[in-house]
């Protein structure tokens, strides 16, 4: 192993060609998983702002009352959570989505960049010695790993933006 598992200063010639990718990729699959989540959310809360949908009472903690928030769609009851995921296939549907019934693309897109991560992890992991294994469970350290090394690939001098020409 190079890097930090031989106590040594990684160098830009350590960073391979597949951990550029990789962080290319990253990047790529972050800004569409944000673009998604904004859409979702937005939608989602138009629906919530249309209908008037109720808590089931689950807890003692959190009384009956109405659902605003997309965060709390799961606290809804049965029949209004059918309702509610109807209309919101409904809509993901006249989208243009080309997904099964049930599928979020949101969510798809976040499964997207989460893989995109791994892989990144993966292939940096010769250099750096630190596997996905040894960095998973504890998430903040996972995202401030990938965010470094997305921004050491991003200032190496040969970097090319892989969003700089999108529309």
């Amino acid at each position: 192993m190079n890097g930090i598992a031989q106590n040594r200063v990684v160098t830009a010639a350590d960073v391979t060609p597949a951990i550029k990718s990789a962080v290319n990729a990253v990047l790529m699959a972050r800004c569409i998983a944000e673009v998604e989540r904004e859409k979702m959310d937005k939608m989602d809360e138009e629906i919530l702002q249309a209908e008037y949908f109720i808590s089931e009472h689950w807890e003692p903690e959190i009384p009956r009352h109405r659902i605003t928030k997309p965060k709390e769609a799961y606290l809804m009851n049965d029949e209004d959570a059918k309702d509610y995921y109807a209309e919101r296939q409904k809509r993901i549907n006249a989208m243009g989505y080309k997904l099964p019934d049930g599928h979020c693309p949101a969510l798809c897109a976040e499964l997207v960049q989460s893989t995109a991560e791994h892989i990144l992890v993966d292939c940096a992991a010769p250099v750096w010695g630190i596997t996905l294994d040894a960095i998973t469970w504890q998430m903040d350290k996972y995202h401030k790993y990938i965010d470094l090394i997305c921004g050491l690939v991003a200032n190496l001098p040969d970097f090319k933006n892989p969003l700089r020409n999108v529309a």
